[in-house]
This record gives structure tokens, C-alpha cells and sequence, in this order.
């Protein structure tokens, strides 16, 4: 196997995952609040080897460089591409060497004798093939996020319209785009999926994805496919995603508090508005993001389809989201405030896609496709139809 490494620029928008937290880091305090993060990558991911891995980075604005080691040993340095938020940094990188080993993305700026800021991400290399011992689907979610970013971000967000582009459902049918570019962000979460399905297959030569709902039911409407259940319908009583995914037996609803990076979330806001996007962490009251869940978490970073209807001011981007009790706080990052925060999985609809060798079937009637307990008038209140989905959000 040959150890390769590529360079790239990428353009991003306000990006971020762990917060610095290496010595390193901590001993440039006084001089600098300096900050590099990864947004693509999670403790204890696993990577498999040789294939090349492109590491979205972002750092702050003094940042020059940044170099990356694995377990000590230089691999090369990422270059930046300005953009008017954040410093945007890309590093490839095929791996040869299997097992957990430290990756660390060391900041500096033209004058730094040492890095002014690290992160230090375990991973664990496997061999091609070799099976991801989880439950949850949510790595090639991420995988799908990232493949958006680079290829279908920014392109304009309309209400009325859906998908960046034609997807091919394997040779099943192919989904078709409506609006040359625009889609909305209920479209973009069913457009993460599909990405993800067919980054999977392409990966691993499993075609169950494909199999287990025919092309159908994520083309059209009707009330017994699952697109109707992901475009929230309380009629249907699918108030997101997640219970989307759920009812098809693909997925499960899961708690806010123990979602992970790649999870799924509907929201609803204070403001009169709701949003349907991929969850990629929890943040505190700077907008920094926090490993798990605890009484620091004042909201979420997510990925998504919002924003204006110009290209390059909406579409597939990221946002820091904020429960309303947190208020609304100035942070360098594109903001999405007033989030309803609940344990009503109707006000805050969260879960995550399992894995598909546990995806189980369901024979699921009208009937079924309808039960459950209607909105309480508290809820109604507070809840948010698609309708309502403008794209806007605190920053646009």
C-alpha cells in the first residue's frame, strides 16, 4: 500500500466540531484565542485505509498554517483559502497503517515560534471492507454531508423547490431536481440520505439500501411512502425525520441528549418557523462544540438547506443553533436562534438511521401510518408545517 497525500481548497461557511483543548493550545491563552477545528471528523472514527480521507478544517483568522501529525509524525500541511468568516484549510490523506492512532491539527501564524492552537482526534484505521461494529448508519451521513459541501453547497434555497441535482435510486428510477440548483431543507434531508445510500453502496457493494423501499416511495407523496412522512405531516403523524425513518423501519427516534454527529433533527422556533437538518454536535453558549451532552449544551451545529434564495447565500451550509432560554449570543459563526427546546419529540423531533444490516421490515397500513397521539393544544401552538419552512434563519 502507498501513502499518499493530496492538498486542496475548499470554501466553507462557519464549521466547527471539538473544542482545542491540547496543552499546546492552552499555554498560547494570553496571546491568542486562536482556534482550529475539524468538522468532519469525530473521536474514534473509523477510516479505512487507502482510501483517501479529505479533512475539512477551519480555523481562526490569524491562522496561517496547518500542519498535520499522526501519533507525533508530520504528514504534511493544509494551505488556507480566505472566506469572510473563517479560514477554510483542506488535507487528503490515504492511510496504510491499521489500528487507533492520534491525529493532531496543529495552528500557527506567520510569527508563531509554536502552534497557538491543536486538536487531537483518536482514530481507528480498518481494513477495506471490514465491518463498522454499529447500530447506527450515521458515518456515512457525515460522509453524505461532506459530499454535499464540496459538490452541492450554496446553490440557493427555494421552498418551492427540491434537490441540487439528478440522483440515481441504483437502476431503480432516478430523483430528479426541480429548480436547477434550489431546494428547500426537507428536500435536503432526504437528499442526505440518498447521498449516503449511494456512498455506501459504491463502498461496500451492498445493495440493500436500494431494496428495502422501492424507488417510489422516495419520489412521491403518497401517504404510504416514506418522502410524505419526511416532508412532516401531522395528518400522517410524522413530525420529522426522524419519525419518518422510524415508521419505515430504517431508524429510531432517539433523545436529543444522546444523539450523535449524523443524527437527524426537525426543529420548531419561538419565531413562527420550522427547519428539518443532519445534527453534527452539541455547543455551548460560544458556539463551541462540546463531545456530549451536559448542562453546558446550549444548542447545536447542524448542516442543512437554508438561507436565501441567491446562490452562495443559501442552499446546503451549516448554522449554530440555539435553544431560545440561551437567547440569541454574538458568536463568529451564522446563527439559527429562537429554537424551541423539548422533550415533545412534535417540537423537537430527533433520531438517528440505523445501520441497514438492521433495518426491518414493516407492514405498515394507512391505519398505522397514522396512529399515534394528536398534537396537545400546547404543541399545536408551537408546532410549525412546511409551509412555514422559509429557509431563513437569525444571520441571513
Amino acid at each position: 500500500m502507498n501513502n499518499k497525500i493530496w492538498f486542496s481548497f475548499v470554501g466553507l461557511t462557519c464549521l466547527s466540531l471539538f473544542a482545542c483543548s491540547p496543552s499546546q493550545a492552552q499555554d498560547s491563552k494570553s496571546k491568542t484565542d486562536a482556534t482550529v477545528r475539524v468538522d468532519n471528523l469525530v473521536d474514534n472514527q473509523m477510516i479505512t485505509e487507502s482510501v483517501p480521507t479529505q479533512f475539512r478544517i477551519v480555523a481562526s483568522d490569524e491562522i496561517d498554517t496547518v500542519k498535520v501529525f499522526s501519533n507525533g509524525v508530520l504528514l504534511g500541511d493544509a494551505e488556507k483559502n480566505s472566506t469572510s468568516r473563517v479560514i477554510g484549510f483542506s488535507f487528503g490523506h490515504a492511510f496504510d497503517k491499521l489500528g487507533e492512532q492520534d491525529l493532531t491539527f496543529q495552528a500557527y501564524d506567520k510569527d508563531a515560534v509554536g502552534p497557538l492552537a491543536s486538536q487531537t482526534v483518536r482514530i481507528n484505521v480498518v481494513p477495506q471492507g471490514a465491518p463498522v461494529p454499529s447500530r447506527y448508519f450515521n458515518r456515512y451521513i457525515l460522509k453524505a454531508v461532506a459530499h454535499l459541501t464540496k459538490n452541492w453547497g450554496l446553490l440557493g434555497y427555494d421552498i418551492n423547490k427540491q434537490l441540487t441535482h439528478p440522483i440515481d435510486y441504483n437502476k431503480l428510477g432516478t430523483l430528479k431536481p426541480t429548480g436547477n440548483g434550489l431546494t428547500m431543507c426537507v428536500s435536503g434531508s432526504l437528499e442526505v440520505m440518498i447521498t449516503a445510500f449511494e456512498l455506501y453502496s459504491k463502498e461496500t457493494g451492498d445493495q440493500k439500501v436500494y431494496q428495502f423501499l422501492p424507488f417510489d416511495s422516495w419520489n412521491t407523496l403518497r401517504d404510504t411512502n416514506i418522502k410524505a412522512h419526511i416532508w412532516v405531516n401531522s395528518k400522517l403523524n410524522s413530525y420529522g425525520t426522524a419519525d419518518a425513518i422510524a415508521k419505515f423501519g430504517i431508524g429510531e427516534n432517539v433523545k436529543f441528549q444522546n444523539l450523535e454527529p449524523g443524527s437527524f433533527i426537525n426543529i420548531n422556533r419561538t419565531t413562527g418557523s420550522g427547519h428539518s437538518v443532519t445534527f453534527l454536535s452539541f455547543i455551548d453558549i460560544k458556539g463551541q462544540d462540546l463531545p456530549k451532552y451536559s448542562d453546558k449544551v446550549a444548542g447545536f451545529r447542524y448542516f442543512g438547506a437554508q438561507g436565501r434564495r441567491i446562490k452562495g447565500q443559501g442552499g446546503f451550509s451549516y448554522r449554530h443553533a440555539f435553544f431560545s432560554k440561551n437567547g440569541c449570543p454574538e458568536v463568529p459563526y451564522q446563527r439559527d436562534c429562537n429554537v424551541i427546546f423539548s422533550d415533545s419529540q412534535k417540537l423537537l423531533n430527533t433520531g438517528m438511521m440505523l445501520d441497514p444490516s438492521d433495518w426491518k421490515k414493516k407492514s405498515l397500513t394507512e391505519e398505522d401510518l397514522r396512529a399515534g397521539e394528536p398534537l396537545t393544544k400546547e404543541e399545536e401552538a408551537s408546532f410549525h408545517a412546511p409551509t412555514e419552512f422559509n429557509g431563513l434563519t437569525t444571520d441571513d
